[in-house]
């Protein structure tokens, strides 16, 4: 970086682990109190306007740098997303090194249980960057907070 760079440097991977519910800005709710529409994908929904991953329908733990790494492969599922791009949409701002992206594509493959079973989300087209390759559905709106079951 030269001289008078408004560009900063952080530490990448030291992440603390967010709350699964924190909002994001300007998330669309309709009238009802309802927020967008939610992504399935194997035993996983990724509701994006409350940042919240669920796995069988139990939250997944997920920092919110894993978090928009999985958003941005989930949007786009097929393609393989260069470095760059990833590292640009991910760490805004910020000078970062391809370390960290691996470092939370490490993390990501974790909490999905990525590679278990011979099965496999998250590809890896060495020198380019990473794709999603698992099957996306869009299955409509979220209530906008949860609630207990309750026991007939």
């Amino acid at each position: 970086m030269g001289a008078g760079s408004s560009r900063r440097v952080t530490n990448p991977v030291a992440e603390p682990t967010l709350t699964l519910r924190a909002p994001l800005p300007a998330s669309p709710a309709s009238p009802r109190g309802e927020t967008a529409e939610r992504l399935a994908f194997d035993r996983f929904v990724l509701t994006p306007g409350e940042r919240l991953l669920t796995r069988d329908g139990v939250p997944v733990e997920l920092g919110g740098r894993s978090f928009d790494l999985l958003l941005a492969l989930i949007e786009e599922p097929g393609r393989v997303m260069p470095k760059r791009e990833l590292l640009r949409r991910i760490w805004p701002d910020v000078t970062v090194e391809d370390v960290a992206l691996r470092f939370h594509v490490t993390r990501l493959r974790k909490a999905l249980g990525d590679g278990g079973d011979g099965r496999r989300l998250i590809t890896t087209q060495v020198g380019v960057g990473y794709g999603f390759v698992g099957v996306v559905k869009r299955v409509g709106v979220a209530p906008a907070r949860f609630t207990t079951p309750t026991k007939p």
